[in-house]
């Protein structure tokens, strides 16, 4: 099964948990690797994670938007 390509803005659960996050950079690197800057709405701190560690969220509500809080 292929995987869904990712982009900026996309919503993801973090690691694998409920928490969640919002792409906010994507890198490639070789052998098609790609890593994601995500920007962790629980802890509100950015950080870059594998694309295996990147899922979908369970379920959202589309109406609810992300605070980048500086």
């Amino acid at each position: 099964m292929e995987r869904e390509e990712r982009e900026v803005g996309d919503l993801i659960n973090v690691m694998g948990t409920k928490q969640l996050g919002i792409i906010l950079r994507v890198h490639e690197r070789a052998g098609n690797s790609k890593f994601y800057l995500v920007y962790d709405n629980t802890t509100n701190k950015e950080k870059w994670i594998h694309e295996n560690a990147a899922f979908d969220p369970e379920q959202h509500d589309p109406d609810v938007e992300m605070a980048h809080r500086h």
